[in-house]
Order: C-alpha cells, then structure tokens, then sequence
C-alpha cells in the first residue's frame, strides 16, 4: 500500500490504530469529534462520517491553525487509565463514607469527627476549614 495522509476521528482505538499506521510510514493525523461533527451532514454512520472527516480533512490542510490530537503511547495511554481509575475510586469512596454517615445519623448514632490535623499536616481551625501552617520566620 503506497504511503500517505490518513485522517481518524480521535475515538477509543484511534491511539492504536495511529501507532499501527506509523509504523507503516503513514502521516496520520487524529481530528477531534468536535471539529468532524460540523462537517456532519445528517444522522451518523459510516460514509457519512467518512465524507465528514474527508472534509475535515481538507479543510484543515486549507487552515493551518487546526489542531490535531497527538497520537498516544502505550505509556501515555496507561498513565491516563491509572489516573482514571484512581478518580472513580476516590469519587465511590466518597459516597460509600457519606452513605455510612447519613445510616448513622438515620440511627441517630453521631459520625465521625473531623480530624484535627489535615493532609500534610496543615491544621484545623475550630471552623473545619483548611489552612496551611504557619512559617517560623512570620
């Protein structure tokens, strides 16, 4: 297959696919949804989407302002899906403690209190606000 510029919607397996065709000599450029859809010109499917980024495409060789997205690495794409995961967890901890808090409060038991030190650290005013700690040299 002769080389040459190929355009992908930045979708799910855009990053790979993009390696793949790299790696074959290929100039792939990932176009983001948002500057493909208003070349949409109905409903989604295949050749619609196709003509659109066919057009974006073209538009953007027009526009050297386009931006692109730039193809991942596997290392690139892993770290995201660690931070990713480690924001779903903290955001279900979050609700299973508040869960627990208002069963207790339903049984009329009291929470927990709020710790008198908070990360790193850094005090509580009688408030529960947040501030950090104050330096030797004020």
């Amino acid at each position: 297959m002769p080389v040459g510029l190929i355009g992908m919607e930045a979708c799910v397996g855009a990053h790979h696919l993009s390696r793949q065709l790299l790696a074959l000599g290929h100039d792939v450029r990932l176009i983001p949804a948002q500057f493909v859809k208003p070349f949409r010109k109905s409903h989604r499917n295949d050749c619609r989407d196709a003509e659109a980024l066919a057009e974006a495409l073209a538009e953007a060789g027009q526009r050297p302002t386009m931006r692109f997205v730039p193809t991942k690495t596997v290392e690139q794409l892993d770290r995201q899906a660690l931070h990713r995961v480690r924001s779903r967890l903290v955001s279900q901890r979050t609700g299973v403690i508040n869960q627990i808090r208002a069963f207790l409060l339903e049984r009329g038991a009291p929470g927990p209190a709020i710790p008198a030190a908070g990360p790193a650290g850094h005090s509580r005013p009688a408030d529960g606000r947040a501030h950090a700690p104050h330096d030797a040299n004020d």
